[in-house]
């Protein structure tokens, strides 16, 4: 059965209100004060869900091993002003997105704890058929060479995704342990469509990416009960109707798409909301000034701190691609590539190739 067909109901006249899982009702089961999930009992099925809270990591990993050899990891420093809150409105399966993952990293870093990140799935397609397939196999080279991130688009031709709202789901209810274990799963679930070449459309694919980071800061029990929960799916609902609430702005630049017959604003878009309420958006794919300057102008200051070296990147926020660090530490390409296969050689980083890229990580 299609993932869209495992709904019924509609919120607001639109938007699936409940999900129809194969489960017997059962009294909720208490995480935390203000978290309640139903307990699981029955059949897997798949689904379709909005990631209401997600912040970027505020800690910075040290390995006194390797201090020597790189700067400290150094972030913004913090002042006494209210974070301006950022909603990206964005779908795991958005190649835009992915390709806009160096400019919104390099932000995180310049801006530290004066941006507050809040994460909307925004659900780019229901149901994906073949003519769409087709088009994304086109349209992806492209977003590779424009972007200068890692992408296989050989997944269209594997069969591909069906739809992308139950990894949207699937994020929201990652996100609801917290930032760390939020950003951490979409960063798996944008990975694996973009250019690790798997199918993440089912709930047997979505729990095995939770596999991965159980224990890790993701509890993979708590995270299955919450995806097939209907809480879940509501606040999933919610972000479609964000997202489909266009501003001014946003008509005026002609940055809108469609979901179906539905329009909607195009994916990444940025909301920039300053302490007053005021409202400055960034749609589409923009050069990184554009952040900078609405970010700035909604009272987060002026953007800082120095350029880290490509270890504190990697410290900082796990797995980059090798674009992500040419960006955040702003340094030429070639000089990025020759230090981190020098890192490599030495045995500091492990190195993962895609068809259009590199990935690196700590061993």
């Amino acid at each position: 059965m299609a993932p869209e067909r495992l709904v019924d109901g509609e919120v607001d006249g639109r938007h699936p209100a409940a999900a129809e899982l194969g489960l017997q009702p059962v009294a909720a089961g208490e995480h935390r004060s203000d978290h309640r999930a139903a307990q699981l009992v029955g059949t897997e099925a798949g689904s379709d869900a909005v990631i209401t809270r997600v912040f970027w990591p505020n800690a910075c990993a040290a390995d006194a091993t390797a201090a020597v050899r790189r700067k400290a990891c150094v972030r913004a420093p913090p002042i006494d002003i209210d974070p301006v809150e950022v909603r990206v409105v964005t779908d795991p399966a958005c190649a835009w997105s992915w390709a806009s993952e160096p400019k919104l990293r390099r932000l995180a870093w310049e801006f530290g704890d004066r941006l507050r990140w809040r994460w909307v799935m925004g659900g780019m397609v229901r149901e994906v058929g073949p003519s769409q397939r087709a088009r994304y196999a086109r349209i992806w080279p492209n977003v590779a060479a424009e972007s200068g991130m890692p992408f296989d688009p050989r997944l269209g031709s594997d069969g591909g995704i069906e739809s992308s709202y139950p990894a949207c789901q699937a994020a929201v209810a990652a996100a609801e342990q917290g930032a760390a274990a939020g950003d951490a799963y979409l960063r798996r679930l944008r990975s694996g469509l973009m250019y690790g070449r798997r199918r993440l459309d089912r709930i047997s694919a979505l729990l095995a990416e939770a596999d991965a980071l159980d224990g890790r800061g993701l509890d993979r029990e708590r995270f299955e009960i919450d995806l097939r929960s209907d809480a879940i799916l509501e606040r999933f609902a919610a972000g479609l109707e964000e997202a489909r609430r266009i501003p001014e702005q946003a008509r005026a630049e002609n940055a809108t798409g469609c979901t179906g017959p539905i329009e909607r604003v195009t994916f990444p878009s940025l909301t920039f909301v300053a302490a007053d309420g005021a409202r400055r958006g960034v749609y589409g794919w923009q050069p990184y000034e554009l952040y900078v300057e609405a970010a700035a102008a909604s009272g987060a200051g002026d953007a800082g701190p120095p350029a880290p070296d490509p270890l504190a990147v990697i410290d900082r926020f796990g797995t980059c691609a090798t674009r992500e660090i040419e960006e955040v530490c702003r340094l030429p390409r070639a000089e990025v590539e020759a230090t981190l296969w020098a890192l490599a050689r030495d045995g500091e980083l492990a190195v993962e190739t895609a068809m259009t890229g590199s990935l690196w990580n700590r061993v």
